[in-house]
């Protein structure tokens, strides 16, 4: 679940910071929508593709390969010098993404007796909604907003590594937190 919360933060971060990186971009509202495209056309290809790789790598491997690479290329956002290298990792988020979807529903199938399993999909999607929310209103996305507007750089693209960052943490606490909620929990194993 804190895949996908993480998941969620990550693509609402454009869309808080548009209109300033828009302007400092010189990225016209054609281009802006190429950028959102981008994103959802290839989570949209990549996802089922993505599904088929956790089930031959396995959840914790590929869960926490993939929240590595997309908070990498979450955090080369803050290097950004145009359009071009903006659309390209657009894409390439949206692409290693993919597999949070797949590898959460998977954990929760695995993790969760059947009678609860329609609950905790509720709450898995709720919650992540509601992140991509908080994160829109006053915090860290606001602070990386009025960087913006104001042309505070550091703060800014500190704020976009700050998102990549809590990504790396949080699969790492994830993994970890299977380990310790139930040792004997195999995401290996076939369902």
């Amino acid at each position: 679940m804190l895949t996908m919360t993480v998941s969620y933060i990550d693509r609402s971060t454009l869309a808080v910071l548009a209109p300033t990186v828009t302007k400092a971009l010189d990225i016209s509202d054609a281009q802006y929508g190429w950028l959102t495209s981008a994103f959802s056309m290839a989570y949209l290809i990549a996802t089922p593709v993505a599904g088929w790789w956790i089930d031959r790598v396995g959840v914790r491997r590929g869960l926490v390969a993939s929240v590595l690479v997309w908070s990498s290329f979450a955090a080369l956002h803050a290097l950004v010098p145009g359009f071009g290298v903006l659309f390209a990792l657009r894409i390439a988020l949206g692409v290693t993404e993919g597999p949070s979807f797949p590898g959460a529903a998977l954990t929760m199938a695995r993790v969760l007796p059947p009678e609860d399993r329609s609950r905790g999909f509720g709450v898995l999607f709720t919650g992540s909604m509601l992140i991509e929310v908080i994160f829109s209103l006053d915090g860290i996305g606001l602070l990386g907003f009025e960087a913006a507007l104001n042309r505070d750089y550091p703060v800014m693209f500190g704020t976009l590594y700050f998102f990549g960052l809590i990504g790396l943490i949080m699969g790492i606490v994830g993994d970890l937190m299977y380990m310790i909620v139930d040792p004997r929990i195999d995401f290996e194993a076939r369902a």
